[in-house]
C-alpha cells in the first residue's frame, strides 16, 4: 500500500514566532488517526522566526533529527551551552534518559529546519548530541542507520536516505523494511501519475519499491522501519 500526504492534509501551526506543517499529529495539530507510523512519531517543517525559541523540554527515549535548509538554529542545553548547525548541515539527538533542550534562531533571518522524530524501544542509554558534517548535494546518501553506515549510527529500529533525483530521470529505489516513509526537502517528484511538492509525504506500507520522476532536482528523504 502506498498513500500520498499532500500539503492540504498536514497540520498547521501558525503561532507567529514559529510556523510548521505536520505529517503527524504534533503540539496543536491534533488528529488521533495520524499518530504514527511504525516507530516514525513526528516529521514537522518549521520556520523559526529571529530572536525566537521553542520552550525548553525534557525528552526521553527519542531520537530527533534536524536537518537545517536555510539560516541557522542553536540547540541550546538544560545549562546554557548552545551548539549552531547551518544550512546543510544534520544535528542528532539521542534522547536516551533524558534530555532537557531548546532549538532557538540567534540570527536575524528565518530558520527553516525539517525535524524528524523516531521512538526508541531501550530509552535508558546516556543521551547522545552531534552535530554532522554537512550533507552532500546531488547525491544520494545513507543520512543515519542502525549500523556504523552514513553520518551517525542511529539507536532506534530505523534507516534515513537521501536521494537526489535529477529532472525528468526516474529513481527506482528499493524498499527493504516492512514500512516507509518517504517526503520531499525540495523540487517535485511524480508517483503513479500523482504529483507531489516539496515537503509532502508518501506513506508506504508492505512494497518492495517506490519509483518516482523527478523534476527540479529533487531531494527525497526516505526513512525505513522493520515492523
Amino acid at each position: 500500500m502506498i498513500s500520498h500526504r499532500h500539503a492540504a492534509s498536514l497540520g498547521v501551526s501558525e503561532l507567529g514566532w514559529i510556523r510548521a506543517r505536520h505529517h503527524f499529529c504534533f503540539a496543536g495539530a491534533q488528529n488521533v488517526d495520524l499518530v504514527n507510523w511504525g516507530a516514525l512519531r513526528a516529521v514537522n517543517h518549521n520556520i523559526l522566526v529571529p530572536n525566537a525559541a521553542t520552550t525548553p523540554v525534557t525528552h526521553y527515549g527519542t531520537e530527533v533529527i534536524h536537518i537545517v535548509e536555510s539560516g541557522a538554529i542553536d540547540f541550546v542545553r538544560l545549562n546554557g551551552e548552545a551548539t549552531r548547525v547551518r544550512s546543510g548541515q544534520v544535528l542528532s539527538t539521542y534522547a536516551g534518559s533524558g534530555l532537557h533542550f531548546s532549538i532557538a534562531n540567534a540570527l536575524d533571518v528565518d530558520a527553516a529546519y525539517t525535524e524528524i522524530w523516531l521512538t526508541c524501544e531501550a530509552p535508558h542509554a546516556p543521551a547522545v548530541v552531534r552535530r554532522l558534517r554537512q550533507s552532500r548535494p546531488q547525491e544520494t546518501q545513507v543520512i543515519a542507520g542502525m549500523r556504523d553506515t552514513g553520518l551517525y549510527r542511529l539507536h532506534c529500529a530505523a534507516t534515513m536516505t537521501k536521494h537526489h533525483i535529477p529532472n525528468g530521470l526516474s529513481a527506482d529505489i528499493p524498499i527493504t523494511a516492512a514500512s516507509a516513509y518517504a517526503f520531499l526537502l525540495k523540487g517535485a517528484v511524480t508517483h503513479d501519475g500523482t504529483g507531489l511538492a516539496p515537503y509532502e509525504g508518501i506513506a508506504i506500507d508492505g512494497e518492495t519499491r517506490l519509483v518516482v520522476s523527478g523534476k527540479d532536482d529533487a531531494e527525497l528523504m526516505l526513512i525505513e522501519m522493520p515492523a
